[in-house]
């Protein structure tokens, strides 16, 4: 799949040498050596993973949008995080083919049930619509204690994570026939540098 190809590719860049996962950190002190850490927030990461996708793949007829509203004012409101679109071919008579990411960190207290109750519920009941559940994993034991979210009470991996997340996806394909993908993405600062190593 386009999108799921386009993530891994996301995925190295946040991760080459001088990548792009501090960038989804704050920090106390423009000295990132003595800072204080902790994440974005989900809103932050949706708009960098749109922005990605629209660089990587909006040249192939792919429309990336974000925050797109589902129902009109006034009624409950549904806004999906990323809402990716393939027209169809002029004259077709098809709708466009759409794809839903729903971003969640690592710290949401919904991410247990967020496949199944947000994606799968709420955005995958329209023809012709995929969704992907994408976690941002990011390590607490490095966020700074004063601004630490509420992480689940046992403690996770990037591991647990996603075999939890890929466990719904593969459940809820069973049992709606939905096209549903789960992608955990790792959003971990680089290692400290060692005790002794010269700058």
């Amino acid at each position: 799949m386009l999108v799921l190809e386009a993530l891994g590719r996301f995925q190295h860049a946040l991760h080459r040498p001088n990548g792009l996962s501090i960038a989804l950190w704050n920090r106390s002190k423009s000295s990132a050596a003595q800072a204080e850490w902790w994440p974005c927030w989900e809103e932050d990461l949706s708009d960098i993973l749109a922005a990605f996708l629209l660089q990587d793949i909006g040249g192939y007829r792919v429309v990336v949008n974000r925050e797109v509203q589902l129902d009109r004012p006034g009624l409950a409101g549904r806004r999906t995080d990323i809402q990716i679109e393939v027209p169809a071919p002029p004259d077709s008579g098809h709708d466009p083919v759409r794809l839903v990411i729903e971003c969640k960190g690592c710290w949401n207290s919904t991410l247990p049930t967020a496949l199944e109750h947000q994606l799968v519920d709420r955005y995958l009941n329209t023809p012709h619509t995929a969704g992907i559940l994408l976690t941002g994993y990011f390590d607490c034991d490095r966020w700074t204690a004063t601004k630490r979210r509420s992480c689940p009470a046992t403690h996770h991996t990037l591991e647990s994570v996603d075999q939890h997340q890929q466990q719904q996806a593969h459940t809820q394909q069973a049992l709606q026939g939905v096209p549903v993908a789960a992608f955990t993405l790792d959003c971990t600062l680089p290692s400290p540098p060692s005790e002794g190593r010269q700058a």
